[in-house]
């Protein structure tokens, strides 16, 4: 864990973080002092207490306006809310997905075949290539299961 001292107001306060945060902490301890220089030309010298209050809440109405800004032009474009269960949601069901994968690919590998499409299914699909990273891998989709009706989401 590294650590950095800042000079605030003309006191230096240590803080740790961890390593290679050291220049954006450093950023934001100079942030921090730019608003106290302000409040102390606007305002005249005053307590410590005093001075950084007055700075975190100059920051924190900064954060406000630009938050009430992000909101209207999200709406404004038409960018729906997102739901912050929904992440967890599709993680759950990703999940799942994978597990079942895993599952036919194990009933697949024990019967020594590879899985054959199913009577009315759409048939066989050219196979698709994609790069993980350096691997290449290749899946072969075999055919279009028919699909049960869509699920409510909770």
């Amino acid at each position: 864990m590294a650590q950095v001292t800042l000079r605030i107001n003309g006191y230096a306060y240590t803080l740790g973080c961890r390593d290679g945060e050291e220049q954006h902490l450093e950023a934001m301890g100079a942030e921090v002092s730019n608003r106290i220089d302000g409040v102390r030309a606007a305002a005249g010298p005053s307590g410590e207490a005093r001075m950084l209050v007055m700075a975190a809440l100059l920051m924190a109405d900064d954060i406000f306006e630009l938050r009430h800004k992000l909101g209207a032009a999200e709406a404004a474009a038409g960018t729906p809310k997102t739901d912050p269960k929904l992440g967890r949601k599709l993680n759950r069901m990703a999940k799942r997905a994978e597990e079942i994968a895993e599952g036919l690919g194990q009933n697949s590998q024990a019967e020594g075949s590879a899985p054959r499409p199913r009577k009315g299914a759409a048939g066989p699909f050219d196979p698709i290539h994609f790069k993980e990273g350096e691997q290449e891998a290749t899946t072969e989709a075999v055919g279009t299961p028919e699909a049960p009706p869509p699920a409510q989401l909770p």
